[in-house]
């Protein structure tokens, strides 16, 4: 395998920082390379909870959501303290500052900021969510939102999607990354290859992006190309299937 160029988008690493890298992976056992594939939703907030995950599994990164904004804060930092390479820490900031503690600011749904004329509504809620995760100790976020609300029983994206059209979503997704960019936080794009087609519930069961090549390429395509080439550093990948992609990118693919 061709090792990436860590100069280039999305890395942009200058000499010293592809040398701490370099040094970082050759001083990690197998144990801890795997390790690193896995980021630890956490749901418990004792130290000693932290200390067996951090000690015993060497997780890439945790993400927080569901206590207040000093417990997240405190365990944040708790958790950067045990660890030698430092921690992806995630926030669900899609929607304002709530998605990294209870006590955020929720700023609006990404459909309400694309109700309005003024793109510099979603621009807003970007900053919001940025600068508040960020103040705890995020620096990764999963936002924004590029999904496309193409059928309307679909509950997952509804409101958290900017709407059906691709030119809005990508005008106010990329407002948005704008904003999150005013803060040292790092966008995670999603939910890749696209939600908003099925209107089963990705999270409890593979849901599908149903669309030929040529409408996907049209729609959801062009949506993650213009964010790549904004330089978006991250996408998440759903759990959703793209049968119609599948099968030309892997003429003869089995369903199953």
């Amino acid at each position: 395998m061709t090792p990436p160029d860590l100069t280039a988008t999305p890395f942009g690493l200058d000499d010293d920082g592809i040398a701490w890298v370099r040094a970082t992976i050759d001083a990690m056992s197998v144990e801890e390379k795997v390790g690193q594939l896995f980021i630890n939703l956490n749901n418990r907030f004792d130290e000693a909870f932290v200390n067996k995950i951090i000690d015993g599994y060497h997780p890439g990164g945790m993400r927080y959501s569901h206590t207040d904004a000093a417990s997240v804060q405190a365990h944040i930092r708790h958790a950067q303290s045990r660890t030698p390479v430092p921690l992806l820490v995630a926030s669900n900031i899609e929607a304002g500052g709530n998605g990294a503690c209870t006590d955020g600011t929720l700023v609006a749904s990404p459909l309400q900021t694309a109700s309005t004329p003024d793109t510099d509504a979603a621009r807003l809620m970007g900053v919001v969510g940025g600068r508040e995760s960020a103040a705890l100790g995020c620096n990764w976020a999963f936002a924004p939102i590029v999904d496309i609300h193409r059928n309307w029983r679909n509950t997952v994206v509804a409101t958290r999607s900017f709407g059906d059209d691709p030119d809005l979503v990508i005008e106010r997704a990329t407002q948005f990354y704008a904003g999150l960019s005013e803060s040292p936080t790092a966008a995670a794009i999603k939910h890749f290859p696209g939600d908003g087609v099925d209107e089963r519930d990705q999270h409890v069961v593979t849901s599908y992006n149903t669309l030929g090549v040529d409408e996907w390429d049209a729609s959801y395509g062009r949506v993650y190309r213009s964010m790549i080439e904004l330089g978006v550093p991250s996408i998440m990948v759903g759990h959703i299937g793209a049968p119609e992609l599948s099968r030309f990118l892997r003429p003869g693919i089995r369903d199953d």
